[in-house]
Parts: structure tokens; sequence; C-alpha cells
């Protein structure tokens, strides 16, 4: 799994906003969805800048789908 950066986590952005997604939206932008959708594997993470990224990622996907309902 590649580590996530800025530019991944607004990649996946961008995919779910073009109607990818989730996992299709992780996989245009080289990451791995489970940690966004297995919060035990999430909390493995030990790289705090990486883990901030996936916070602001699991962030923004809840008030899209909130957005969505």
């Amino acid at each position: 799994m590649k580590k996530i950066t800025i530019e991944r986590k607004n990649a996946v952005i961008k995919g779910i906003e073009s109607g990818l997604t989730v996992k299709e939206a992780c996989i245009a932008a080289g990451i791995s969805h489970l940690p966004l959708l297995d919060y035990k594997r999430f909390l493995q993470i030990t790289d705090d800048a990486e883990s901030d990224l996936y916070v602001d990622l699991r962030v923004y996907l809840n008030s899209f789908l909130f957005r969505s309902s």
C-alpha cells in the first residue's frame, strides 16, 4: 500500500466528486480504501502526518455522504 499524500487525498476527493465510489477513487489515486473503511486497521497507521491525512479524508467522506442524502 502506498502512503497517502496530500496529492493522493485530493485525487480521492476529486474522484468521488466526479462519481467514483470510494474504492474506485482510492484505487485510481493509488492508495488502499481499507483504512477508511476498517477503523481497527486505520488505528495501525503510526505515521502522524499520514494519519492526519486519513482523518481529513474520512471527515470529507462523512460530510459528502450527508450532503448526498
